[in-house]
């Protein structure tokens, strides 16, 4: 009996051991899935949003470009109601507008200043909600615009815009036109202001030329002449006369 003692309780002491180990290899296991879990859950949460905000760009993409190539040449109203949401909030120059109608009513403003005004689209990128076009703005000048009246001249400027939508429709514009640009090539060339007369003298007494009153050009400089001067008469060079001796 005691020779088979021995080998038993070392079998049983391996067996408690080896169960041991493959307990902890299994609980290790476990973890390790259980981790992989989550950061699979995590992979994947970060796919579907790259997946939806890439879907949902491109299909503000397509509606900007359906909405620069159908409403913008026309100016429709029934377009308008089908891009445009009721409440769209507008931003230009400073200033921050509300509503459909105002949207409308700046559109029909500028096609009454430009009767042939053309928005081409340079260049388009979309990023979530969020669609910026760059435009190229031209037309000729037939009706006031910026308190300008109609000068007949063709214009050329450049605008970027933001774009952001909700449900398939505008909610918000962030427009910038170069209206520098515009107002100079609709207005005339403006004229330089009165210089003050002693302005004029002190230019004068400094360089020796004569500044014009009012658009500030120079006179070349002339040694200035006496008035009684060059008003005396020529005086004759008469010979006396000879008298007899």
């Amino acid at each position: 009996m005691r020779r088979h003692t021995k080998p038993a309780v070392a079998l049983t002491t391996l067996t408690a051991l080896t169960l041991s180990a493959f307990g902890a290899g299994a609980a290790d296991a476990a973890g390790t899935a259980d981790g992989t879990t989550d950061s699979g859950s995590t992979s994947r949460a970060a796919a579907e949003s790259f997946s939806w905000n890439h879907g949902t760009a491109r299909v503000n993409k397509r509606i900007m470009e359906r909405f620069a190539g159908e409403f913008l040449p026309t100016g429709d109203p029934a377009l308008a109601r089908k891009f445009i949401s009721p409440d769209i909030a507008m931003h230009f120059g400073g200033r921050t507008q509300q509503g459909r109608d105002t949207y409308l009513g700046v559109v029909a403003a500028n096609m009454k200043a430009f009767p042939d005004l053309k928005w081409t689209v340079e260049d388009m990128r979309a990023e979530g909600d969020t669609v910026a076009i760059r435009y190229t703005m031209t037309g000729t000048h037939k009706g006031p615009f910026a308190g300008v009246e109609a000068t007949g001249r063709a214009i050329r400027a450049e605008s970027m815009a933001f774009y952001r939508l909700a449900r398939g429709k505008i909610v918000e514009e962030r427009a910038q036109l170069d209206m520098l640009s515009v107002l100079q090539q609709t207005r005339h060339p403006m004229r330089p202001l009165p210089l003050p007369r002693r302005i004029r003298r002190h230019a004068h007494a400094v360089t020796g030329a004569r500044l014009a009153p009012r658009h500030g050009r120079v006179r070349p400089h002339r040694p200035r002449t006496s008035h009684r001067t060059s008003r005396e008469p020529k005086k004759e060079n008469r010979t006396p006369p000879c008298h007899p001796p």
